[in-house]
């Protein structure tokens, strides 16, 4: 085989387990909202983006989205799906 082949395997390779990845994310994220605690947080966390981008300040709102993010892992941990964030 010669380097272009391994080349081109490998990033095949690459290209399979990011799209793998990124489905099992998707499923994660879907049966994650499920949860009412964690689509409530969510959507919480998803107003403070839209209001941040909104401002003129973008970090004003930093330290609560990060303090849902880390309810939001402890919900994942507490249903068993891998940390997707």
């Amino acid at each position: 085989m010669d380097k272009l082949q391994l080349k081109n395997q490998i990033l095949r390779e690459y290209e399979k387990n990011r799209h793998f990845a990124e489905l099992k994310r998707k499923s994660g994220l879907e049966s994650a909202l499920l949860d009412d605690e964690f689509f409530a947080l969510q959507r919480e966390y998803n107003a403070l983006v839209i209001d941040g981008a909104k401002s003129d300040d973008e970090g004003i709102h930093k330290a609560r989205m990060a303090e849902i993010r880390k309810m939001q892992i402890s919900i994942l941990k507490k249903l068993k799906i891998d940390n997707f964030f």
